[in-house]
């Protein structure tokens, strides 16, 4: 007899059941094309205190590919997120928490505090596949 075990990856978060919370430090939502030929995401901005929220209450991947962006995220929000650069393929349920810029950086530089990063300024963004 072969036993298979399914994990069920749903997780309450106010009032409905997200797949997964991932953690991007890019405003692009990767979605499986495999699954489906049209998407609608919709975004939403969203405050630091949101986001401690959403990460305190919902278990989270990180796909953040960028040690010192993850270290400043991991400040931000208080919790551990760590570097992990790994391709993801968001599904309708799925929760992304996006942390975007709000300039480009000039090549190689790189963000050291807290401080600096909010002289720069950042969004987090909650995008959420339909």
């Amino acid at each position: 007899m072969v036993l298979f075990i399914v994990t069920l990856r749903l997780f309450y978060n106010r009032s409905k059941y997200i797949v997964m919370l991932y953690i991007l430090n890019t405003l692009v939502t990767p979605l499986n094309w495999q699954l489906a030929d049209s998407y609608t995401v919709n975004y939403k901005k969203i405050d630091v205190n949101q986001a401690k929220q959403l990460v305190k209450h919902n278990q989270f991947i990180s796909a953040v590919g960028h040690e010192a962006t993850a270290k400043l995220m991991s400040l931000l929000l208080g919790i551990d997120i760590p570097v992990n650069r790994i391709q993801i393929q968001m599904v309708p349920g799925d929760i992304g928490l996006h942390f975007m810029l709000k300039k480009r950086l000039d090549e190689g530089y790189v963000i050291k505090n807290i401080q600096e990063l909010e002289e720069i300024g950042f969004d987090l963004i909650m995008s959420e596949v339909l």
